[in-house]
């Protein structure tokens, strides 16, 4: 057993699979040296499945004991990384959690290898010029220094060491993200960030205030050391829609500091970032919002001009809509009514009224609200003529020149059209001269079917009269 041996250095030199007894042993032997602090393998070309150790397990079956008490620092370069793809099954290790320094360089690994976690005291972590893809939580406590530079990582986990950490150094140059997420509430002791030569257009709201944070708490610990955070050789994107970021980068903050922030150019320009012209979006965002402000301002001039003109065009109509509200509201319809036809009619026609249409329609059981008759006493005109209206299940305005020439009979023609314009049923008793007529009645009498009773008619016109009549009252005001 050489157990004084403190550094060894294996370079340049190709392990084939079929070695022989004799350097199996000497390799046996290489696993018990309880001195050695730092191992250094070079530009080793490994054939076999494993550099350290399987070739030992080829030659016995028994399990194998790795004693490295005093093992500090471990180098790889250039080597294919089977050596640290142990089978921990059939290996005891002891000592690695003493391993203070790793460094995995040039290896052309494309993940990280699990058998890292077992270096419990790992301060210092290179992983740089290998093909790594995306980083892992790692479950190293007191990691104080991590560099997976010069990778291909694309993707960052929200954590990557845990809570109650060391990390104070973090080196994520020359990869390809184009977005950074990493969570950095959790690292406390953070003072030095590098992401240059990444493809970071901008970085967002939230990792900017983790780490004015990060800088603050330097600032709060009195520390002489400011936060330094490194975004060289990204291609900023450059105009009003990332102002937030581009004035970010250009005020001075409190111990924070940007590294090489004259390397930082415009990717749509190709021109440094400090040549934008931020006052540009100052001008343009206050012409978009005088635009704007017209545009809105302009919107609600016409749309209240409108909304007079509606307002003044069917004034009438929601007044009447307002009476026929309040009424409702007040009141509830009169079950008594339903099934009843208010008669609309000036009262220079009730002999047209009580001689012709009441008579008739009693033989057909077509019960009739007449107001000389039915309006209760004690309330208002209004009041009675809202409630008869609003009850029955239709109108039927009698129509002629004494309808239109009155007041209320108008007013009873426009609270029926307010309720519903099925329910009303015009018919034209009399006379109904052009010049008389409202531009209600004109509209009504151009563009709804109406009655006309026979003035010199005989007996089958006065009967198909009456036909129509009692058909269009029991038709359905949904039909």
């Amino acid at each position: 057993m050489v157990s004084n041996v403190r550094r060894l250095k294996y370079n340049e030199t190709a392990y084939v699979q079929k070695l022989n007894h004799q350097k199996a042993c000497r390799f046996y032997t290489f696993c018990f040296l309880s001195n050695i602090i730092h191992l250094n393998i070079h530009h080793v070309l490994t054939i076999g499945n494993y550099l350290l150790y399987a070739k030992f397990k080829y030659e016995r079956n028994d399990a194998v004991c790795l004693y490295l008490p005093t093992f500090r620092h471990i180098e790889i370069h250039h080597t294919p990384l089977n050596i640290l793809e142990l089978p921990m099954t059939d290996i005891h290790v002891v000592g690695l959690h003493l391993v203070e320094q790793a460094t995995v360089e040039n290896c052309n690994i494309k993940r990280i290898p699990f058998v890292i976690n077992s270096f419990h005291g790992l301060l210092h972590l290179s992983l740089q010029d290998n093909k790594l893809k995306r980083l892992i939580f790692l479950q190293l406590q007191d990691l104080e220094h991590l560099n997976p530079a010069n990778n291909q990582i694309t993707i960052l986990p929200k954590r990557i060491v845990p809570i109650d950490n060391k990390l104070q150094i973090i080196n994520l140059s020359r990869n390809h993200l184009t977005k950074f997420n990493l969570d950095l509430l959790n690292l406390k002791e953070l003072r030095h960030l590098d992401l240059s030569y990444n493809q970071l257009k901008t970085i967002s709201h939230d990792p900017r205030e983790m780490i004015i944070r990060q800088s603050s708490l330097l600032a709060q610990n009195n520390s002489s050391s400011s936060f330094v955070l490194n975004i060289s050789g990204n291609r900023i994107q450059c105009d009003c829609n990332n102002l937030a970021f581009l004035q970010w980068i250009s005020r001075p903050k409190q111990k924070l500091s940007f590294s090489d922030s004259t390397k930082l150019n415009c990717y749509n320009s190709d021109k440094p970032v400090t040549d934008f012209d931020q006052n540009l979006c100052f001008t343009n965002g206050l012409e978009n919002f005088v635009q704007v402000h017209l545009s809105y301002t302009i919107i609600i001039i016409l749309a209240t001009i409108l909304s007079v003109f509606l307002a003044v065009y069917y004034r009438r109509h929601l007044r009447f809509k307002c009476l026929l509200w309040r009424h409702r509201l007040h009141n509830r319809i009169n079950n008594e009514l339903i099934g009843q036809y208010f008669v609309s009619y000036n009262h220079q026609d009730r002999d047209w009224v009580h001689d012709k249409l009441r008579p008739k329609m009693a033989e057909v059981n077509i019960d009739l609200y007449i107001y000389e008759r039915d309006f209760l006493v004690g309330d208002t005109i209004a009041d009675n003529i809202i409630n008869a209206i609003d009850s029955c299940t239709k109108t039927i305005a009698l129509l002629s020149n004494n309808y239109v020439e009155s007041g209320w009979c108008m007013f009873e023609f426009q609270m029926a059209l307010t309720k519903s314009y099925k329910s009303l049923v015009p018919v034209i008793i009399g006379e109904l001269s052009e010049d008389n007529m409202t531009k209600i009645i004109r509209y009504i009498t151009k563009n709804k079917v109406y009655i006309e009773w026979p003035a010199l008619g005989g007996e089958p016109k006065e009967n198909l009269f009456w036909k129509k009549l009692i058909t269009s009252v029991r038709k359905p005001n949904d039909e």
